[in-house]
Order: C-alpha cells, then sequence, then structure tokens
C-alpha cells in the first residue's frame, strides 16, 4: 500500500491505525514527493488551524484524505500537548477508515496491550466523579465500543481484591525455562528446541540458580513478601525428571515454597508430561499448571507442529486431577489455519467436558519472529478475519454457560480483527501472577534467558524493565551481568 503523509513524524501510529482495518504492507512517502497523476492508495493531509480562540491550550485538527476516488474530510479540537495530538492524529485517521470499510473496530484507536491498566489508573485519579465519567473518558479518547469498555470494567472489578494486597514491599517472580520438543508455527517466544540444544539443560540449571542466589542477595530483598512464582518458558516439563527436582528443590530451599499463595509451572505440552513428572511438582507444592491444547481439532495440532494428539491432552488431563492439581489452566487459539466456527466449537465442548478451572483464550497474532509470519498467507488471514467475530463471540457465550468470568486480558499486535487475548476463571481460581503481569502493578523479579523483570515506581507512576540475554549460550557465560543489572536497578 502506498501512502503519502503530510508529516512522516507519525507514520508508526497511523500503519498501526491501517493495520487494524487492513493487513498489509505499507510505503510512506511525504506528500511534497506526490504528483496529481500518481497512483497511490491513500493520502492524507493534517492541518493544524490556528489555536482556538476561546482556549489557547486546545489546537483545531483537520485531516483531509483520499482513499482511491474517495475524499474525507473530519477535525477535532485537541489538547496542545504532544501526545493529545498524537491521539487525534489517529483518532482523525480511524474515523477516515472506518468510514471507507464502512466497519468500526471493537478496541478504536487503542493498539496498546493492556486496555484495563487504563481504567485501573483513572480510577485512582480523583477527578473523575464515578466510574460513568470513567467510561466516558475512555469511549471519547480511543474510540473503544460500549462493549469492550463494559469488558474493561468488569475485569477492573474482579482484579480489586488482588489490587488493594499489593504494596512496594511486595514482589513476585517469573522463572523462564526457554526449551521446547518442537516450534509451534505461531510461537514468537524465545525458546530451543531441546533436539538441538538440549545436551546444554544443566549448564542451563547451574546459571540460573546462580542468578538467583546472587540477586536475591541484595539488601532490597530485606522485608519484601513473595506473592507467587511462575514457571514458564518455552516448556518447562521440557525439562528432565531429575532437571525439575534439582529446580524445585533449590526454589524450596531459597523461597519456602509452602509458603508462597500461588506457584504456577506451565506443563503446556502433552508431549512432555509424565506421571512421574506430576509427582515432582506435587511434592513441592505446585498449586497451578497449564495443560494448552491451542486445539482439540487433530488435523490443526499437526499442521501448527505440534507432535501429539487431542486424545494425549485428555489422558494427561485426567492424570494431573488424579495426583490432586485442583486449578488447572487451559488455552486455545481462535484463528488457527483452516479452522471454522465448528472446529472451535468442537474445541470449547471438548474442554466442557474436561472441566478446567481456567480457560485463556488468545485470538491469533501474526508475530515477526514466528514461523507463521514467514510463510504468511494473506489469504487464509483474511478469511480468518471474518470469521474471528463469531468465534470470539462464541467463546464469551460458552464462559457465561459455565460460570467462568473475565479476570484479565491484554492484546497483541497485528492481532486478528483487532480483538483481544482474556483468561477466564471459576471463581477464587484467578490468576494473581497474570493479573499483576498484565496490569504491571508489582515489582516482578525475572530470572533466566530472555526474561524481564519489572520494578514498579508507584510514587511516580513508572516502570523500568531490566531485561536479560536471550541467547542461551551467552546467557550462560554472562550470568554474572544479569545479576549486576537487577542489583543496579534495585539500588536506585
Amino acid at each position: 500500500m502506498k501512502i503519502f503523509l503530510q508529516n512522516l513524524k507519525y507514520e508508526y501510529e497511523i500503519h498501526m491505525i491501517i493495520n487494524i482495518f487492513k493487513k498489509t504492507q505499507c510505503d510512506f512517502f511525504d506528500i511534497s514527493a506526490y504528483e496529481n497523476d500518481m497512483l497511490c492508495d491513500f493520502i492524507a493531509v493534517f492541518e493544524t488551524i490556528d489555536e482556538n480562540e476561546l482556549d489557547s491550550s486546545k489546537k483545531n485538527i483537520s485531516c483531509i484524505s483520499k482513499i482511491g476516488e474517495n475524499s474525507y474530510k473530519f477535525h477535532e479540537n485537541c489538547l496542545d500537548e504532544k501526545k493529545e495530538i498524537k491521539n487525534c492524529y489517529k483518532r482523525l485517521i480511524y474515523k477516515v477508515l472506518s468510514q471507507e470499510f464502512n466497519r468500526q473496530q471493537p478496541w478504536g484507536i487503542l493498539t496498546g496491550i493492556r486496555p484495563v491498566k487504563i481504567m485501573n489508573e483513572l480510577r485512582k485519579d480523583e477527578k473523575y466523579s464515578d466510574i460513568a465519567a470513567i467510561k466516558s473518558e475512555i469511549r471519547s479518547k480511543y474510540l473503544i465500543s460500549q462493549e469492550k469498555i463494559d469488558l474493561m470494567e468488569k475485569i477492573s472489578n474482579i482484579q480489586k481484591p488482588v489490587i488493594n494486597r499489593i504494596s512496594d514491599e511486595s514482589y513476585s517472580i517469573y522463572i523462564g525455562i526457554p526449551f521446547c520438543p518442537s516450534r509451534c508455527n505461531y510461537c514468537s517466544f524465545f525458546s530451543n528446541d531441546i533436539r538441538q540444544k538440549g545436551h546444554l539443560r544443566d549448564s542451563y540449571l547451574d546459571a540460573l540458580e546462580k542468578e538467583i542466589a546472587g540477586t536475591i542477595a541484595d539488601e532490597w530483598m530485606i522485608g519484601k513478601r513473595l506473592d507467587s512464582l511462575y514457571v514458564g518458558g518455552g516448556t518447562p516439563t521440557s525439562l528432565e525428571d531429575y532437571q525439575i527436582e534439582r529446580l524445585l528443590k533449590f526454589l524450596d530451599k531459597t523461597f519456602k515454597l509452602q509458603s508462597i499463595e500461588e506457584i504456577t509451572f506451565e506443563a503446556g505440552r502433552p508431549d512432555t508430561i509424565t506421571e512421574s513428572k506430576l509427582q515432582i511438582l506435587k511434592k513441592y507444592g505446585i498449586n497451578r499448571i497449564s495443560i494448552n491444547p491451542q486445539t482439540m481439532v487433530d488435523r490443526t495440532l499437526e499442521s501448527i507442529g505440534r507432535k501429539h494428539d487431542s486424545k494425549s491432552i485428555e489422558e494427561v488431563y485426567h492424570l494431573a486431577r488424579k495426583h490432586g492439581f485442583e486449578n488447572i489452566n487451559m488455552d486455545i487459539i481462535l484463528g488457527l489455519s483452516n479452522e471454522n466456527i465448528d472446529d472451535v466449537k468442537y474445541t470449547l465442548n471438548k474442554l466442557m467436558d474436561l472441566n478446567p478451572d481456567s480457560i485463556t483464550m488468545h485470538t491469533l497474532s501474526i508475530k515477526r519472529a514466528s514461523k507463521l509470519h514467514e510463510e504468511l498467507d494473506l489469504e487464509e488471514i483474511s478469511r480468518q478475519e471474518k470469521n474471528i467475530l463469531d468465534m470470539v463471540s462464541l467463546v464469551y457465550d460458552y464462559m457465561r454457560k459455565i460460570n467462568m468470568k473475565p479476570y484479565y486480558l491484554y492484546r497483541q499486535k497485528n492481532i486478528l480483527g483487532g480483538f483481544e487475548n482474556v483468561g477466564f476463571a471459576k471463581e477464587d481460581k484467578e490468576s494473581w501472577y497474570n493479573i499483576v503481569i498484565m496490569e504491571e502493578l508489582q515489582n516482578i523479579l525475572a530470572f533466566g534467558a530472555g526474561s524481564v523483570s519489572r520494578f514498579v515506581y508507584s510514587s511516580e507512576n513508572r516502570i523500568e524493565k531490566v531485561s536479560n540475554i536471550k541467547n542461551l549460550e551467552s546467557y550462560i557465560d554472562r550470568t554474572e551481568d544479569m545479576i549486576n543489572k537487577k542489583r543496579a536497578e534495585m539500588k536506585r
């Protein structure tokens, strides 16, 4: 798509808005390079008119656009502030495109990943008298649909008890195990195939234990309360039995696992889960696990790169219940290649029969680092874009029927239909960690290759992130650097 703009400063934001309506490659050019007979898809000229005579703090901004043979003109008043002007430009482009394509988008101009955080922040602002005023502000600023604003409110209400318990003295821990038995085609997470890098697992655990021990030796840790611990990946159950036991034994000695309210261990791939591994997890007090099918349709499991079928998912699930796991999460992905509404219905019916404690709905996102992006089929993506509304609506209907409520939500770039990922849970089965990580509510110490620690400066309303090296060998060789980076932030 060839696009001419008056101001290329906002080309990234405008590209994001265009992608909400149509997944396409965009080439941007300055309007000065445009000639009347030149073929192009989209022209947008922004005019900043003189300051409003009644209020010098505001600007009157117009957008004059042409798409093919169609012409549009919209204008708005907005505050004379950089962020507000940028949002104004996004709203104007959104209005042009919504008229051109004759449709609204559920999340309006919002391209950020944490919608509920916006509502949680506004609820702390004394200038808003009630929830109605907050919802009105969100609607006018981001053009979000009323349905999604109501969803934000529901989730915010469920999160209140967690928010009220968090303090500057509390923290959570994430531990990354970057190994998988194979790579799924939609995945962009940092991970290593155990067939190529499995021999490094013991050395990785050596480095991981060193990083944890070196970091928590800092005086910043004195008096801190550990609320939740999350072992993710990759696929943590890609470790051998003795390696899982080694890791949990170290964590138990370091943090006294039985004293932690929530400990999640991702056992996402059934082809990595055995009875002996479940026994080890139970022995050390793991009280929440994820068994993630993504779909229960066997042909789809094969096409996305899974090395198991749906029957093995059911077998592992029942095995986990047999060993006393009372909080099991299962993930699904909507919009996988060649799936239709009947496939999603089939998956949901299978999950209803299993009766997990929480279900996380992911809407497919085309991520640059994924194999799916490399093999991009625009025709298939376009077809799934048309199906995704029905798929998302079906999931919400099923969740209401079984009384699972949404408790956290996040969005991603290039997500089908501009929708969202939502965690649903039965009462009292919500994950503390998922809430605090998505809403950036709590200090999180993250350990392992590719992990990201988050330090919350609540009085300054800002987050500082400290990232670990992704490369496995570099992480093992430079563990001391990871320790020093975190301890430097602790001292601040």
